[in-house]
């Protein structure tokens, strides 16, 4: 690294000081301001910044994958720094899932990192992350997420979601993600969503989903993206009052192969949920390849 106009008292004035993190990460830091032990103000920029620092700084090994660039402040007492920063990438992994930006406000302090105000683009969809937060120490997150015109194969989803959960280390670099998922005044397609809570656990690309025993909606099942970008869904059944589907097979971009089953199926819920041109009302059996 390298400093200047350095002044070592309980302080230090640093004046245009560059750090540099790792000869393969090639992350740059600048900036300047006071580090105080009590006191501190420091003005920064950095680019290419990537996860293996962030997994250093987060203490264990993160879903993500991208390098990092942006802006911001760092202040308070040099033993409990808080950082306020500008965070974008123009490319970002969740896993193998591939996030086109990223656009965020982040907050970390206390062993508390929190998101606001963040865009993500995936294809040519797009997620708004409200809010979000994760304690490093009790490995528990939250988030609220609204989704723009995002597209899930044949669908089109809107509306608002909120997420919970816990992280549990399973194995070495694995890791059990459970909690729960609110659905709340959102569309598919042109079916209205007003309130929906499914529990989940992912591990290993494997998301299991399930909604509660008593809900008047039953949705259940497992979708799998260890083959991503192909999706795998795995007996996704889905109950509404005497409305009976049964879902099985994979999607790859255009390539669709489904196998679907359902009974007493609503024909005009069926328009609705998959954008028919047409308006059709009753009753209907099938068994769909």
């Amino acid at each position: 690294s390298h400093c200047s106009s350095v002044t070592i008292k309980k302080w230090m004035n640093l004046n245009k000081f560059t750090i540099l993190a790792g000869d393969k990460d090639k992350a740059k830091i600048t900036g300047s301001g006071i580090l105080d032990k009590n006191n501190s103000n420091l003005k920064i920029e950095f680019k290419n910044v990537s996860e293996t620092i962030i997994n250093k700084y987060v203490g264990f090994r993160t879903p993500l994958k991208g390098v990092f660039y942006g802006n911001g402040n760092v202040t308070g007492k040099m033993k409990n720094l808080k950082y306020e920063l500008n965070l974008f990438a123009d490319t970002m992994f969740v896993k193998t899932l591939k996030f086109n930006s990223f656009v965020s406000k982040l907050t970390a302090h206390n062993k508390i990192i929190s998101i606001q105000d963040a865009k993500v683009k995936l294809s040519d969809s797009e997620m708004k992350i409200l809010s979000a937060n994760f304690d490093k120490k009790k490995k528990k997150y939250n988030s609220e997420l609204k989704f723009v015109n995002t597209h899930l194969g044949p669908f089109d989803v809107f509306g608002n979601v909120k997420i919970d959960g816990k992280m549990t280390k399973k194995r070495q670099q694995s890791y059990m993600y459970d909690g729960n998922i609110k659905f709340s005044n959102s569309w598919l397609n042109e079916e209205r969503i007003d309130s929906l809570l499914l529990k989940y656990v992912v591990l290993d690309k494997d998301f299991t989903f399930k909604t509660e025993d008593n809900n008047k909606l039953k949705l259940s099942g497992n979708i799998l993206f260890n083959k991503y970008p192909k999706i795998t869904f795995k007996d996704v059944l889905l109950d509404y009052e005497k409305q009976h589907y049964d879902l099985n097979g994979s999607i790859l971009s255009d390539a669709i192969d489904i196998s679907m089953s359902g009974k007493k199926l609503d024909l005009a819920t069926l328009t609705s949920l998959f954008n028919f041109p047409i308006n059709v009302t009753g009753g209907l059996d099938f068994n769909l390849k």
